[in-house]
């Protein structure tokens, strides 16, 4: 079945797993022998019997492809999983990142004609497996002409993963790390701050990864007055808008989000500061 983004259905799918990846020490990616007509930033519900259901953002969508990190007993069930094996899930859901629009002077047969049109260029900016929603948005905008400078920030050389994914769709990289292992010694949004410093300018940036990372990148791109897209992860267990678990200052993150704009994201009380359990309780000082 292929899914519309404007008639989400909740209905369970179950296909096979039509590859099966090591992207490093704990991350595999999955390709599943389904496609779904979904968005940059939006994710499928995914469950495994008899152990439950959790979002995961997408990677691409025909075929579906997801980069999961094995980091506790549902991601390690998954990671059972073999070429043939089976996967359910269903969506697509929540909000999606938005990509700036193409100037009007720009044509459809100039973006054709070269790879990038000079409409502008996008800054990502990923933690971890956070890279992998920006890797599918990366792919939509070279599709009309968009570049993409790309930071993948990581604690050390070996969580680095999809570098040469964004490489081989010509988008300039920097890596970080915290220690210092590989590329820029530093975090994210100091990464940024070197580009910026270079003199490189950026007409949005957008990111996935720990919260505390895109708080202080949002922070950063209201200082610099560039507009700044961030997905905001909370415990989502229903995903349709029903148990509250993911709410977050009034919103809930599985239909409201995930992708909020950076200035949406720091006018919530919570952000940057408190996450929940799965019980609701709040966890202070995350």
């Amino acid at each position: 079945m292929e899914l519309d983004p404007g008639k989400p259905t909740f209905e369970m799918q179950t296909c096979k797993v039509l590859s099966v990846k090591k992207e490093n020490y704990r991350v595999k990616t999955f390709e599943i022998d389904s496609k779904i007509k979904a968005k940059p930033g939006q994710y499928i519900m995914v469950w495994v019997p008899n152990v439950g259901e959790r979002p995961m953002s997408l990677g691409g969508t025909n075929p579906i492809r997801l980069s999961i990190a094995n980091i506790g007993k549902f991601s390690n069930a998954i990671h059972e999983l073999k070429e043939g094996n089976v996967l359910s899930f269903r969506g697509p859901l929540g909000t999606s990142f938005k990509l700036p629009k193409p100037k009007a002077e720009t044509t459809k047969h100039e973006i054709n004609e070269t790879q990038n049109s000079g409409l502008g260029t996008i800054l990502l900016v990923g933690g971890g497996y956070g890279v992998v929603p920006l890797y599918f948005l990366a792919k939509e905008a070279k599709k009309i002409g968009i570049k993409s400078t790309v930071i993948i920030a990581a604690r050390k050389a070996d969580d680095i993963i999809y570098e040469n994914n964004f490489k081989e769709l010509g988008c300039e990289v920097l890596i970080t790390t915290d220690d210092g292992s590989e590329g820029f010694k530093g975090n994210a949004v100091e990464g940024v701050k070197h580009l910026i410093s270079q003199g490189k300018k950026f007409d949005e940036a957008y990111s996935c990864g720990p919260e505390m990372m895109m708080y202080y990148l949002a922070l950063y791109c209201k200082e610099k007055n560039v507009p700044c897209q961030v997905s905001v992860e909370r415990y989502m267990k229903c995903g349709i808008n029903i148990c509250g678990a993911c709410a977050v200052d009034g919103k809930l993150c599985c239909s409201d989000g995930p992708i909020f704009t950076g200035n949406k994201a720091l006018s919530f009380a919570e952000f940057g500061k408190v996450q929940r359990d799965a019980s609701g309780k709040k966890i202070e000082g995350h």
